[in-house]
């Protein structure tokens, strides 16, 4: 097996590891609108103790979600620059 042969499968390899983070990270972002929507619509119900404790509860999930958000998007680009170093110098 030759080192062009063995880039290319690290390339596609690569590729197909950047399709799924890619779903997943559609995913998250759904999930997120959704708990924004949540967390909108619970806002409108008033201001008493049980409210306030979901409240809090939705916006700890979303900045979690912020988090995998922006972690899922970082290793798609790094995985892609990799990619596209492999396809240049390959």
């Amino acid at each position: 097996m030759s080192l062009r042969d063995i880039r290319t499968i690290a390339v596609q390899k690569m590729e197909g590891e950047v399709e799924k983070l890619e779903k997943e990270l559609i995913k998250l972002k759904k999930t997120h609108s959704e708990k924004q929507q949540q967390l909108f619509d619970l806002a409108k119900e008033g201001k008493s103790e049980e409210v306030l404790l979901k409240l809090e509860i939705i916006q700890k999930e979303i900045n979690e979600l912020v988090v995998s958000i922006r972690s899922t998007d970082s290793r798609i680009s790094k995985i892609k620059n990799r990619a596209k170093r492999l396809k240049r110098n390959g």
